[in-house]
């Protein structure tokens, strides 16, 4: 996935010293974000002055801000899934109350970390966006396998790849309108997202558009 997700340079920081200027990087950028509210205006210029490392060092790591963004994203969307798979849920559970759970806990998870929220929901670049999203997507799977009334499928599989994609779409309008997501878009993005999910039907399994999916998956 990682090769996927960022095409990052060619030598990764092991050494103390590298590794002290890739998180001075990082930090920098994460401080420049939080700072102007969006993602899609960070240039190298800026993470240069600020962290005081020269354009040319940045470069050796990233071959342009979008990859840093895309990072930074990447180390978020990674806290995101370990906050889910902490979440306290049984088997016992609905699958839409676990919905209803996991949304209020990442409305809550998205205001209490700003420059999460900034990454996921401010307009920028789709570089690498899409498998880091299938990242979460499947976690999401993973998630609501054991529920009551989750069937598992690879259409279900898919299908969360599409919610995750719905829930960002609702809350991306409020941080838009806002900069930030007020409670009454979590109402929008549960109904929505249950509604999406329920209404899908599954399909037995000699659904013609299942091989279909699967080469479309690996294809991607």
């Amino acid at each position: 996935m990682v090769k996927e997700t960022i095409e990052r340079s060619k030598a990764l920081p092991i050494r103390k010293r590298a590794l002290h200027r890739y998180e001075k990087i990082l930090a920098a950028a994460s401080n420049l974000i939080t700072e102007t509210g969006r993602a899609d205006k960070l240039t190298i210029n800026q993470i240069a002055k600020l962290s005081g490392i020269p354009r040319v060092s940045i470069y050796y790591f990233f071959h342009s801000s979008d990859q840093v963004v895309a990072r930074l994203y990447e180390l978020a969307l990674s806290e995101m899934i370990t906050e889910m798979e902490t979440l306290e849920v049984s088997g016992a559970m609905h699958w839409k109350d676990a919905v209803v759970k996991l949304v209020l806990n990442t409305a809550n998870y998205y205001r209490t970390n700003k420059l999460t929220m900034i990454l996921s929901l401010s307009p920028h670049s789709n570089l690498a966006i899409t498998p880091i999203n299938r990242a979460y997507a499947q976690a999401l799977f993973n998630y609501l396998s054991p529920m009551q009334g989750f069937k598992r499928s690879l259409i279900s599989q898919f299908n969360c790849e599409i919610a995750v994609e719905i829930a960002d779409a609702v809350w991306r309008r409020s941080f838009l309108e806002s900069g930030t997501i007020k409670p009454a878009f979590d109402i929008e993005v549960i109904k929505s997202v249950v509604g999406y999910l329920s209404a899908i039907p599954q399909p037995d399994r000699n659904y013609k558009s299942i091989s279909k999916l699967e080469k479309l998956k690996g294809e991607n």
